[in-house]
């Protein structure tokens, strides 16, 4: 019964030692929320990622395909 009774203050104790931490924590988390995005901001995230996919896949493209140009409209016909 004695070790059930140390076991018992050991967990009390350590719960009130830990529970202002974590309220200290949550006040913090409570004092600043997270602003949603203005609307124009939203899309100049967008933009820029569109931005930033194109660069990547005109680095990729290999340079001696810059020069190549659409079938015309014929040649595709007869090709398909």
């Amino acid at each position: 019964m004695k070790k059930f009774s140390l076991l018992a203050l050991f967990f009390f104790v350590a719960g009130a030692l830990v529970l202002p931490a974590y309220a200290q924590d949550s006040a913090k988390n409570a004092a600043s929320p997270k602003l949603e995005a203005s609307p124009s901001a939203a899309l100049l995230k967008q933009w820029n990622e569109i931005g930033r996919k194109l660069i990547a896949m005109a680095e990729d493209f290999p340079e001696d395909k810059y020069t190549s140009r659409p079938l015309p409209q014929r040649a595709r016909l007869r090709c398909g």
